[in-house]
């Protein structure tokens, strides 16, 4: 930038540039023209030195600079460099190592220290061109010149001397530009600077209110060498001949895990753990049994499946795999005794002993391993399945437990018996030794011998036992299964599930009959286990369908339907058009009804919808989400509020169940129960949680009617008498008193507790699941009526084989967290809300707003927006009971309807979140709640067609800007401070600016909620 003609400032002035201008800058300065002009006219106290004098010894300042003229080096001679280009480099200037081997290194030439001058080679004054008329001192007599004269010793000043032209100069030669007395050290330029800054830290304007930066992300400074890289799967991947891409393969099958009895008795890992600290170890003992099958160069096209049958191909060879019966609805790769593992927890480190977790996972029947090495942090953790020899590590399990054998347990590491004879107890025995990994015990003499032969004879005397155990890992390792035999299941207490893909694929139906487990009541006492002694495993999620999250429950339920349609037919969308909540609510339950008439939801589950308001004239006035959850408010209002006396009736404390009775209904009816059902299931997916009903009724629902899932951890949550009376049933005997528990079974079960005397253990054990039902889903079965046309609308069957309870088993969390989360959406408190506020106002309204405050009282002095905000929030009642009266016949029908609530300690927040989102709840998904102060010329506030009038009639009037379908809500600041700076009469109404500001807000959403406008 050339500043050579700028005009000098005055002597109190400073450039702007000056004050940018870094010390190495101002010594390099070429020539006069890049110098700034106004050094001439510094402080006369302050010498300035010439632009020449800086770099030519003979300049005016040098007593020798009228004698001695030294040319100027124009900007059109290059500077020289200091390091060498590559082509310069001499052989013979680098050292060369001895060994040929070691490629030549080449030594850092460091820069000159911070007190050297560090001028370019060509402007050193002792580079003089022949042609210069400078003379040069030489010795006279062979002696060298006289020593410069002593001077006072100062630390500022550094080892000087003189360089044969009388001038001072530092160690290499150079000289030293001009100094004051007061800072020898400094240069001229580098105190105009230190003054300039000085001068411009004091008379700058601060920012008072910048946060300090916070330090960020060291950077690791540049370098040369290459640092060490942690494994990558790519270094795993070779290139055959003819381009085949190739990858070497470990296969590690685990032994399959005992029941939860033996692991809580032995304290042994409850989920498959990866080995990490002995895994040298656990490959060798895997290797031993034949477990550990490595396939060299595999081409990275094998399917998955084909991969896990070889390997059960030779694992036959050497143990007895149970044979599933292909009569079962399964998919061939479901077939398999071994199930393809993954990483749980993208393959951190949790749990108290700090491991990695494994976890069944499903797949595809045409996932290769190319598709395993695409899926990061569930099958590749490179730190944790890249070997060193560059091999992929991949982990399966077998399902049945226990694993049978004729091997000798000294030859596999297992025990110290050398004899070869059947042995059940191999798992027992693995994962005694290896345990948590951290905690593991490699010592076979460790092991209990005798507790270990006895186990394996209690399982060769007891096969029943045997086999139920192998059903229990089955069910938590397979993800469709299901069996033939009800009763057995029944007894269990498992469900009859069906196998959702190959209904997919059209060879079977579930929109005909609701998926029920328990037929009756007095199906309970076939169950032969004791209450909770099993740990629950949910049911594995559907290969077809993906994980998804609450964060986007609705839209991602809508986009799986329609995936799965385009296997099929094409998802048809829908159309609801209406003046208000109301009309469109009305033909929204049309739509619901053709469902239920055809036994197909798919098109209310479709992402191609379109909710749109008009006027009289069938003129559009708005659309879009915002329309679609003032819709389904009003859909489920018009259900839980209106009728739920019609379906519910109370059961326990606060919750309610579906009424039943052991009769038969109406068509009518029937059809009213199943849409009913379907709209508790629709507000789930809403993310809405359904009336008063239990949730332990809804989580045993999305469980296919599955008792075991209440499990006692779950019912302790919920209902924690409940759980505390069971578990002192489960801690007595048939034989004991049974009077404290008198109450429950009059009021549940409608009997005495003197017709229990006399009771079995296993009538004991029974009663059990009995009370636990009876309190949770009702004194009455769900083979009645009632409770299967309720379960058919609440599965919302789709015509291609998948409902809701397929879809649920891969939400985050399962079934439980499905219902938790929506009852996380109910308005609890202020911390309930989903809610942010902003001020985008100037800083001018932002002191008058301060300065309202200050003046408008007690309530308001000190606070902040967000403060004012959330008292109005939190309020209870009307601020003014009779300006609200007043304001009722402008309210709409169902908002009037919802004063009956203002005493409330949630109204506000209530009507707040129906004002600005359509919905009278928190909404999880998507953007927060934005209470937005704005100024009067807001671009948003208004749509930018609307003409200043109606602007200015707005703003003056107090209104505020609503938009259900960004969530918005716009204050205009202008009207706040208004109500703030106004006079008031104690005797009034509106006796302070407290009551004046809560009324303007609580008329405004009142207004608002459920209507549609411009604002």
């Amino acid at each position: 930038m050339a500043i050579a003609n700028a005009q000098a400032p005055s002597q109190n002035q400073y450039s702007p540039m000056a004050l940018l201008l870094p010390q190495t800058l101002s010594q390099n300065i070429p020539n006069r023209a890049a110098l700034p002009q106004e050094l001439s006219s510094a402080p006369s106290s302050m010498p300035i030195p010439s632009p020449t004098s800086l770099f030519n010894p003979s300049s005016p300042s040098s007593p020798t600079s009228q004698q001695n003229p030294v040319p100027i080096l124009t900007p059109s001679t290059p500077y020289s460099t200091a390091w060498s280009a590559p082509s310069q480099i001499q052989p013979s200037s680098l050292p060369v190592q001895n060994s040929p081997s070691t490629p030549m290194s080449i030594h850092a030439h460091p820069l000159p220290p911070p007190s050297q001058q560090s001028l370019p080679t060509a402007l050193h004054p002792m580079h003089i061109p022949e042609s210069s008329s400078v003379p040069v001192r030489l010795l006279e007599n062979g002696l060298p010149p006289p020593p410069p004269p002593c001077q006072p010793y100062t630390t500022m000043q550094g080892s000087t001397g003189t360089n044969g032209y009388g001038q001072i100069a530092s160690l290499q030669g150079h000289p030293r530009i001009t100094v004051a007395s007061g800072f020898p050290a400094l240069t001229a330029i580098q105190r105009t600077n230190n003054n300039r800054l000085d001068h411009a830290s004091h008379s700058l304007p601060r920012n008072a209110r910048k946060e300090k930066k916070p330090r960020g992300k060291a950077i690791r400074p540049p370098s040369l060498a290459r640092r060490d890289r942690g494994p990558n799967i790519e270094d795993c991947i070779n290139i055959a001949v003819g381009g085949v891409e190739v990858i070497t393969i470990d296969v590690l099958v685990y032994l399959p895990l005992p029941p939860k009895a033996i692991i809580n008795h032995h304290r042994l890992p409850s989920q498959p753990i990866f080995y990490d600290i002995n895994k040298d170890s656990f490959c060798m003992v895997l290797n031993a049994l034949g477990l550990l099958h490595q396939y060299s160069n595999l081409p990275t096209s094998t399917m998955v499946f084909d991969l896990l049958s070889d390997i059960t191909i030779k694992l036959r060879d050497q143990y007895s795999l149970p044979l599933l019966s292909s009569s079962l609805p399964l998919a061939p790769r479901e077939l398999l005794p071994l199930h393809l593992m993954g990483f749980s927890n993208y393959g951190r480190t949790n749990g108290s002993y700090s491991t990695s977790k494994l976890r069944p996972m499903s797949y595809e029947s045409n996932t290769t391993i190319r598709d395993l090495l695409s899926s990061h942090s569930t099958y590749v953790v490179p730190k944790l399945v890249i070997t060193k020899d560059n091999h992929f590590q991949l982990h399966t399990i077998i399902r049945a437990y226990p694993l049978e054998a004729n091997i000798s347990l000294a030859q596999v590491y297992l025990g110290s018996d050398e004899s070869i004879r059947p042995h059940r107890c191999l798992s027992k025995r693995f994962y005694s030794m290896f345990r948590h990994d951290s905690d593991a015990n490699l010592n076979v003499h460790a092991l209990d011998e005798e507790e270990m032969e006895e186990s394996c004879d209690e399982l060769d005397n007891n096969e029943d036992s045997d086999e139920e155990d192998s059903r229990v890992v089955a069910q938590s390792l397979t993800s469709e299964q299901r069996s033939s035999d009800l009763s057995t299941e029944m007894s269990r207490g498992a469900s009859m599930d069906h196998d959702p893909q190959h209904a997919i694929d059209g060879s079977t139906s579930s929109t005909s009959q609701p998926r029920l487990a328990f037929t009756s009541a007095a199906g309970i006492h076939s169950i032969s286990s004791k209450l909770w002694e099993e740990d629950w495993i949910s049911p594995s999620p559907l290969a077809s369908i993906p994980e998804f999250f609450d964060h986007e429950r609705t839209l991602a339920i809508f986009q799986i339907v329609a995936e799965v349609n385009r296997g099929g037919s094409e998802c048809a969308g829908f159309e609801v058009k209406g003046a208000n909540d109301q009309e469109m609510a009305l033909e929204f339950i049309k739509l619901m009804q053709a469902s239920v008439r055809s036994q197909d939801w798919s098109k209310i589950l479709s992402p191609y919808w379109h909710f749109m308001c008009i006027d009289n004239q069938d003129n559009y006035i708005s659309s879009g989400p915002g329309c679609e959850q003032s819709t389904m408010t009003e859909v489920f209002k018009q259900f839980f509020d209106a009728r739920e006396d019609e379906f519910c009736m109370p059961l326990f404390e606060s919750y309610t169940t579906l009424q039943s009775a052991d009769i038969q209904i109406s068509p009518d009816k029937r059809r009213e129960l199943v849409l009913f059902g379907a709209v508790t299931a629709l507000a789930l997916v809403y993310g809405q949680y359904p009336g008063h009903l239990n949730p332990l009724l809804l989580i045993y629902l999305l469980n296919n009617c599955n008792l075991s899932c209440l499990h006692r951890d779950l019912v302790s949550s919920y209902l924690p008498s409940i759980s505390e009376m069971l578990d002192r049933w489960l801690n007595m005997g048939p034989s004991d008193s049974i009077v404290d528990f008198a109450a429950h079974f009059a009021s549940y079960h409608n009997i005495q507790v003197g017709v229990l005397s006399g009771r079995s253990e296993t009538g004991h054990r029974m009663l059990a699941w009995e009370m636990l039902h009876s309190v949770v889903v009702g004194p009455v079965g769900i083979d009645n009526a009632y409770f299967e046309a309720f379960i058919e609308g609440f599965q919302l069957p789709c015509s291609t084989g998948v409902d809701l309870v397929d879809i649920v088993r891969s939400f985050s969390g399962g079934a439980e967290e499905f219902v938790r989360t929506a009852e996380a959406s109910s308005i609890l408190d202020f911390n309930s809300l989903h809610i942010r506020f902003l001020c985008s106002i100037s800083e001018h309204s932002l002191h008058e707003l301060a300065n309202a405050f200050s003046i408008a009282g007690h309530n308001f002095a000190g606070k902040i927006f967000e403060e004012v905000f959330k008292e109005f929030l939190t309020g209870i009642g009307a601020p003014c009971p009779q300006l609200l009266e007043d304001a009722k016949s402008r309210l709409s029908i169902e908002v009037n309807a919802s004063l009956s609530g203002l005493q409330s300690p949630t109204f506000r927040m209530r009507l707040m979140c129906w004002a600005v989102t359509g919905a009278t709840r928190t909404l999880r998904d998507g953007n927060p709640i934005r209470i937005i102060l704005v100024e009067d010329s807001d671009p948003c506030y208004l749509p930018a067609t609307s003409d200043p009038d109606s602007r200015r009639a707005y703003i003056l009037s107090g209104c505020c800007s609503f938009k259900t379908c960004t969530r918005t809500m716009r204050i205009p600041v202008s009207h706040l401070i208004y109500l703030l700076t106004q006079s008031y009469d104690s005797t009034t109404e509106i006796k302070d600016a407290q009551a004046a500001v809560h009324n303007w807000l609580l008329i405004q959403m009142l207004e608002s909620a459920g209507a549609y406008t411009t604002v």
